[in-house]
């Protein structure tokens, strides 16, 4: 298994709020998925908006790519999403399990 750091940068100014909530919705529902699976350990938009972060893991980087181009917002067009993996040296007991699986 590999872990990934994804940043998404979005730009939802050409949206109404109509239809930006509607899109945080599916999004949030799309995310929901990979949490229930235990793909995501957390994720959270940026302070100050602008898009988010995800702990992500998955097979290979084309399978976290993969993923998010099927997120609600990366489909309207409104978002991107980098993944960048990273090892893990250390980290807090309470997340071990999660980097073990």
């Amino acid at each position: 298994m590999k872990f990934f750091i994804v940043e998404g940068i979005s730009d939802v100014s050409s949206l109404s709020e109509e239809e930006f909530q509607t899109l945080r919705q599916a999004h949030s529902a799309y995310l929901a998925k990979a949490f229930e699976d235990g793909r995501i350990l957390f994720s959270g938009p940026k302070v100050g908006g602008g898009g988010g972060f995800t702990i992500f893991k998955a097979e290979s980087e084309e399978a976290a790519k993969e993923f998010f181009q099927g997120d609600p917002f990366f489909l309207a067009g409104v978002e991107t999403y980098t993944p960048r993996e990273f090892k893990i040296s250390r980290c807090q007991p309470t997340v071990e399990d999660w980097f073990q699986a």
